[in-house]
């Protein structure tokens, strides 16, 4: 569902929405958790949303707490957006 979330995203307003639009997915071990970082560049210019989560980023972020143990951070960069997510190893059950 993550991915999806993501993916969905990107392909309707970012990089993936664009011929030369690029997505990079990369993942640490941080001991205890997993991270995996989201990066899209060469899309359009993004745009911090004005208005209030809509309901696929509320269940994102309330399955990602709740479900997975984890954090969410989105850096809203003017390049293309970075997300970081930090999920339990024991909720991935690793």
């Amino acid at each position: 569902m993550l991915v999806d979330e993501l993916a969905t995203n990107s392909m309707n307003y970012g990089a993936l929405s664009r011929a030369l639009g690029k997505l990079a997915i990369s993942g640490h071990d941080l001991s205890d958790q997993v991270e995996i970082i989201w990066k899209e560049t060469g899309g359009p210019p993004v745009v911090s949303p004005a208005a209030p989560a809509g309901f696929g980023s509320k269940l994102l972020m309330k399955t990602i707490n709740e479900q997975l143990g984890g954090t969410m951070n989105v850096d809203w960069s003017v390049e293309g957006i970075v997300v970081a997510l930090r999920l339990s190893k024991a909720c991935l059950g690793t």
